[in-house]
């Protein structure tokens, strides 16, 4: 994946820090809630919605309540995927953008300089996040792991495809020398 960032550097860029996250399970102290009540909801709601179709219909299809089924695996799978793409991302500093990169085709990019804020959050689960954007904090703590799979496109600028307003490192390891980059962005801006 590194080759990918290498190939996006600009002319004088180069790349500070880089770091994936840690291992974590997939219901840590901040997302277990989330996981087992989106799990009970579509479980009963599937169940309900079986129940209602065998008790009014007297000759009912097989492929309906398969279909149900189906929907309700797909939908209580959506922890497991999102779990699986976190662990496959990988965190880059440059001089002048921080990266995340979660595969070939998804890459995404934001301009040190346009970092207006930055917060460790390592109260959400037993581990350190970095947040940058602050366009992403107001839900932050609630959808933290969602939204390291999901960073904050701009949808209206078709001119930058890959920026983004908001990014969030997921479970950092070396939180203290990707801060200290990001520090450093601090002091060549008010320069």
């Amino acid at each position: 994946m590194e080759n990918i960032v290498k190939g996006m550097l600009r002319n004088n860029e180069s790349i500070l820090w880089q770091g994936a996250p840690e291992p974590f399970p997939l219901l840590e102290k901040g997302s277990r809630l989330g996981v087992l009540r989106l799990w009970v909801v579509t479980f009963a709601l599937a169940a309900c919605l079986i129940a209602a179709y065998c008790t009014q219909n007297v000759a009912w299809e097989m492929r309906f309540v398969v279909g149900i089924i189906v929907i309700a695996l797909l939908v209580a799978s959506a922890p497991f995927i999102e779990r699986m793409r976190v662990k496959k991302e990988k965190f880059y500093l440059t001089n002048e953008r921080a990266f995340l990169v979660m595969g070939p085709k998804a890459v995404y990019a934001m301009e040190l300089s346009a970092i207006d804020a930055i917060e460790v959050v390592d109260d959400v689960a037993d581990h350190a996040c970095i947040a940058m954007g602050s366009c992403i904090f107001e839900y932050m703590r609630k959808e933290m792991r969602w939204r390291a799979c999901h960073p904050k496109v701009n949808m209206q600028d078709s001119d930058h495809r890959g920026q983004v307003d908001g990014m969030v490192f997921y479970d950092v390891a070396d939180v203290e020398g990707a801060m200290a980059i990001l520090e450093q962005r601090d002091r060549r801006i008010v320069a």
